[in-house]
C-alpha cells in the first residue's frame, strides 16, 4: 500500500478520437479567475471561463465542467484569452480519489468533483452532486504501477453528460 501524490487531472483517451481538441484564444477568462493547468473549468452565463468548485447541485449549471485548462491562469483580466480544450463525454480521464482506495465495486458508480487548493480530485464518499462515472481504478489497467491498496488511489472517469451540457451559471 502507498499514499499517492494527488495530480490534477490528465487526459487518456475518447471515445470518438484520437487526440485531446484545443480551443485557442477563443474564450474569455472570468476577472476573479485564477487556475492551474490541468484544471477542469466551466462557462459562466456571460460567456467566461471559471474554475470547477466543489459539488454545487448535481447536474445544474454551478456543476458544470466545459472545458480543461491546457495553462496555468493568474490574475486574469475579462479581456484575456486562453487555450483550454474541450470536455466531452466520451473522454476517459485519470484522476485520484480525495482520499481513500478504490476497489472494483465502484466501476459504473457516480462520484462527486472535489476541489482544494487548485487540485481536482474524485470524491468517491460522496454521490449528491455526482459528475464522475467510474469506469475503472488504474491497478486493474496497470498493476505494476498501482496497486488496489494505493489511498489517494488513482482512477479512470468519465465526466457525464448532465455535467458536459448543463446551462452556464454566474
Amino acid at each position: 500500500m502507498a499514499a499517492l501524490t494527488a495530480a490534477n487531472p490528465r487526459w487518456i483517451r475518447s471515445t470518438v478520437s484520437a487526440f485531446l481538441p484545443q480551443v485557442a484564444g477563443a474564450l474569455n477568462v472570468n476577472a476573479s479567475a485564477t487556475w492551474k493547468e490541468s484544471e477542469f473549468l466551466r462557462l459562466t452565463s456571460s460567456g467566461e471561463l471559471k474554475q470547477c468548485t466543489s459539488g454545487a447541485a448535481s447536474g445544474v449549471a454551478a456543476d458544470a465542467i466545459t472545458h480543461y485548462a491546457l495553462f496555468t491562469e493568474t490574475a486574469a483580466l475579462v479581456s484575456t484569452t486562453t487555450k483550454v480544450a474541450p470536455v466531452s463525454e466520451n473522454d476517459i480521464w485519470e484522476m485520484n480519489e480525495i482520499s481513500t482506495t478504490v476497489t472494483r465495486a465502484k466501476i459504473g458508480l457516480h462520484y462527486d468533483l472535489s476541489v482544494a487548493s487548485n487540485l481536482d480530485t474524485v470524491n468517491s464518499g460522496s454521490t449528491s452532486h455526482a459528475v464522475f462515472e467510474v469506469v475503472a481504478p488504474t491497478w486493474t489497467e496497470r498493476p505494476y504501477q498501482d496497486a488496489a491498496a494505493d489511498t489517494l488511489a488513482r482512477v479512470l472517469v468519465r465526466v457525464l453528460a448532465t455535467a458536459v451540457h448543463a446551462a452556464p451559471a454566474a
